[in-house]
């Protein structure tokens, strides 16, 4: 049995709030997602499964993917859509520019705290990985 590509993707729109990707025609958003998506799975590289395996004609992997699986691509997802809003030219002039200032919400604060949210994003992601790895190892092959 397979795994449509939009299985994964609406887990993670479901987890994320951006109103720029409604300003995008449908095949831009589409891009994007795939973009992340296939980021996120070359970053979950474990041996239980081949998160390659799939079929671009059908939009597809080739295989089932778990819930679990499911959910850690989702997260692995957060993490590449944050890491553009972390690495944006206009953050990183704001960060220089204001850096002086305290205000609570001026833009050096608020990139701050966008770094914060992918640091977390980023942790959580590689827990999951971790947890999964774990949980779905075969303990035989160590000893």
């Amino acid at each position: 049995m397979a795994t449509p590509y939009s299985t994964v993707t609406d887990r993670f729109l479901n987890k994320i709030s951006d109103f720029d990707l409604v300003k995008l025609t449908e095949v831009q958003v589409e891009e994007i997602l795939l973009g992340y998506m296939f980021s996120a799975c070359s970053k979950f590289n474990t041996s239980l499964i081949n998160l390659s395996d799939r079929n671009e004609t059908t939009e597809q992997f080739n295989q089932t993917l778990t819930e679990d699986i499911i959910d850690i691509i989702s997260e692995g997802m957060i993490v590449e859509w944050l890491k553009p809003k972390v690495l944006h030219t206009d953050n990183l002039a704001n960060y220089l520019n204001n850096r002086d200032l305290s205000v609570a919400a001026s833009p050096a604060n608020i990139l701050k705290e966008i770094k914060d949210t992918l640091k977390e994003s980023r942790a959580e992601f590689d827990r999951l990985i971790k947890e999964y790895s774990y949980k779905n190892s075969d303990a035989s092959v160590l000893t």
